[in-house]
């Protein structure tokens, strides 16, 4: 269970995955259907417990659930607007999906996105080590110096 959540939009995952890594090409964001929810804005929003990265030259960069929480200090959210690409069957709501988001940037009566699209993950394997490497986030808050307090004796 994580309390902390950090919200973004595909676009601006992007962008923040641009910043880290170079010559991306496209990424899969594995969350489970179950997890799905509404933000305040009617955006459907999932959760990703596992990222993998895959650049131009077709290398591939693992970004597991812990180093997600890492990363970005909690768990990260991302947010989209469902259509038929981006949609899942409520009937399978209990199986793992990825959502596959290709980096080339798109245009549309001016504004920017990239095409994304949901599939149901059928891996077996896949599916199961995903979901084992799943962890809490723990919070933990360091100690500050003793020289940091004042003494008022």
């Amino acid at each position: 269970m994580c309390d902390n959540y950090f919200f973004t939009s595909i676009s601006k995952f992007v962008e923040g995955i641009n910043q880290t890594h170079t010559d991306i090409d496209k990424a899969f964001l594995y969350f489970e259907g179950n997890e799905l929810f509404k933000n305040k804005y009617e955006k459907q929003c999932m959760k990703p417990i596992f990222i993998e990265l895959i650049d131009k030259k077709n290398n591939p960069t693992y970004i597991s659930h812990k180093e997600i929480l890492d990363i970005y200090d909690g768990q990260l959210v991302v947010s989209y607007n469902e259509n038929n690409k981006r949609k899942i069957d409520p009937i399978k709501k209990d199986s793992l999906f990825k959502m596959t988001i290709n980096f080339e940037k798109k245009q549309f009566n001016g504004n920017t996105y990239y095409n994304s699209i949901i599939r149901e993950v059928t891996n077996t394997k896949n599916r199961d080590k995903i979901r084992d490497q799943v962890t809490d986030y723990v919070y933990i808050e360091n100690d500050l110096p003793e020289d940091a307090f004042i003494d008022i004796a």
